[in-house]
C-alpha cells in the first residue's frame, strides 16, 4: 500500500478488499507508484487473494506491468481528440462526418445543426430520413447524388458543390462546400467528411443585382433617348438600342 501513489491508495485498496470477499478472489487495477528515481509511473496489476486452509485471506499473488508509456499515449490521444472536438464545435462552417462507407449515419457540429435545424447528435443522413430535401440547379437530388454519398461511392473528392436545401419548416437556404472520403489503410473509402458554408445571403444579393441590372437594361433599351456609357479612355461600356440605331 505504501508503494502506491497517495491519490490512488484508497481505490487500489478497495479493489483488493472487495476481492477478499469474492469467491475467486481476483482483482484488477490501474494505479500509480513513485519510482525510486522519483518518477511517477503507471502500473496495471492483475492478481488474486490466496487463502489459507481455513479460507481466510493469506497473501496477494499478482502480475504487475508498467503501462506508463501507454497511459501517456492515451492521454496525448485524448487531448488531441478533445482539441479536435472543440475545434469542430467552434468552427463557423458546417462540418458533417460519417464513419460508415454508405453514409447511413451522418452527424454535424454546432454550425451544421443550426443549418439543418437539427438537435445535437441527430443523424441527418438523407439515406435514413427524408426530412430535408436537396436541389441543384432546380433539380431535386437523390440521396446517392449528394456530395458525401457520391464522394464515398466513387472514392473521390467532391469540390465546389452548391446546393439548395428545403428544411421541414419550409425554409430554404443555400450552401457551398466540398466533401472528401475518409480512407482505410488500403485506400478504400470508409466514411466521409464535408464542410459547407451558408451562401443564402450572397445568393439573394446576386439575384437582386441581376434583377436590378435587368430592370436598368429594360429602361435603357426602351428609352427614346440615345444613351451610352464610356470608360475614361473612350471605350464603350454600354449603349442602348436607340444609340445603336
Amino acid at each position: 500500500r505504501e508503494k502506491v501513489y497517495p491519490d490512488d491508495r484508497d481505490t487500489f485498496a478497495a479493489k483488493v478488499y472487495a476481492a477478499m470477499d469474492r469467491e475467486d478472489g481476483r482483482y484488477e487495477s490501474d494505479f500509480r507508484i513513485v519510482h525510486p528515481d522519483g518518477e511517477i509511473r503507471w502500473i496495471h496489476e492483475r492478481g488474486f487473494v490466496e487463502r489459507d486452509a481455513r479460507g481466510r485471506p493469506a497473501r496477494l499473488m499478482g502480475l504487475s506491468q508498467d503501462i506508463t508509456e501507454r497511459r501517456k499515449a492515451e492521454e496525448a490521444l485524448h487531448q488531441k481528440i478533445e482539441e479536435l472536438e472543440t475545434l469542430m464545435q467552434v468552427a463557423p462552417v458546417a462540418i458533417w462526418i460519417s464513419q460508415d462507407p454508405k453514409c447511413d449515419e451522418i452527424k454535424g457540429n454546432a454550425t451544421a445543426n443550426r443549418f439543418y435545424e437539427a438537435y445535437e447528435q441527430e443523424n441527418v443522413s438523407a439515406n435514413i430520413s427524408a426530412a430535408r430535401r436537396f436541389f441543384s440547379n432546380g433539380k431535386e437530388l437523390k440521396p446517392s447524388e449528394l456530395p458525401m454519398q457520391a464522394a464515398v461511392a466513387k472514392n473521390v473528392e467532391i469540390e465546389n458543390a452548391e446546393l439548395e436545401v428545403l428544411l421541414p419548416n419550409g425554409r430554404w437556404f443555400s450552401m457551398f462546400g466540398s466533401a472528401r472520403p475518409l480512407r482505410d489503410p488500403q485506400g478504400n473509402a470508409r466514411g466521409c467528411v464535408a464542410a459547407f458554408m451558408d451562401i443564402t445571403e450572397r445568393k439573394m444579393t446576386e439575384e437582386a443585382l441581376r434583377d436590378s441590372e435587368e430592370k436598368f437594361r429594360a429602361v435603357m433599351d426602351n428609352s427614346p433617348l440615345t444613351v451610352n456609357l464610356k470608360y475614361a479612355d473612350g471605350r464603350f461600356l454600354m449603349v442602348n438600342r436607340q444609340f445603336e440605331r
